[in-house]
């Protein structure tokens, strides 16, 4: 892997707040509607328990690229802490209006995760390759 150009940093950087953001949103908004939704407490603290290692990935990001190493392992700590119980939390939210939508959200997330892990992974091989 190589390190990202500061313009694109900064565009991650952008990208991270405003999911951090948005998180915060929906906790408030999942904390406020409480009666609305399927088990409320348990999707206020996995949102909850995700802010810490997003606000670290936030934090991490920008450290890691500037130092111009390959991988780190804190920054992988920090997106699978962050991001796995605030995208299970987004699936419960989802998922109290419609569990189809929750079901293709699920399947989609992963899909597209597994596909970007894939691009990176064949650009840092081959950076001629067109995928």
């Amino acid at each position: 892997m190589t390190a990202v150009a500061p313009d694109k940093q900064a565009h991650v950087g952008k990208i991270l707040g405003a999911y951090i953001a948005f998180i915060i949103a929906v906790l408030f908004a999942v904390a406020a509607r409480a009666d609305d939704f399927n088990a409320a407490t348990v999707i206020c603290s996995l949102l909850v328990v995700s802010l810490p290692s997003l606000v670290a990935l936030y934090l991490l990001d920008p450290i890691v690229d500037a130092q111009k190493r390959a991988a780190s392992a804190s920054r992988g700590v920090a997106v699978f802490l962050g991001f796995t119980p605030s995208l299970t939390a987004l699936v419960m939210v989802i998922s109290s209006f419609s569990v189809i939508a929750a079901t293709l959200f699920a399947v989609l997330v992963v899909a597209w995760s597994v596909w970007i892990f894939v691009v990176r992974l064949t650009g840092d091989e081959n950076p001629d390759s067109n995928i």
